[in-house]
């Protein structure tokens, strides 16, 4: 159990926090720069390729917080401009 706590603390909080500013730059171009059509295909990728990163690197227990992480900053922070004016 100590090694998961080493891994949330050391690895996990870290991986997460700039996988948070990754994406939050990302959407920032893309939601100027693209269709909505195409930024929702992206956003579907970037989640895509994140799960498969799970299964590939990451612990299972990363799964939903890194997806939670990537919903948050792919959709939910425009989710206004997503849904039209």
């Amino acid at each position: 159990m100590g090694l998961m706590y080493h891994y949330e603390d050391d690895f996990e909080n870290a991986m997460l926090t700039d996988t948070a500013a990754y994406y939050s730059r990302k959407a920032s171009n893309w939601i100027l720069e693209d269709s909505r059509p195409d930024y929702m295909l992206k956003a579907e990728e970037c989640l895509r390729r994140e799960k498969d990163r799970v299964c590939h690197y990451l612990h299972f227990t990363s799964e939903p917080k890194l997806l939670e992480i990537v919903k948050h900053e792919l959709l939910s922070v425009y989710a206004t401009q997503l849904q039209g004016s």
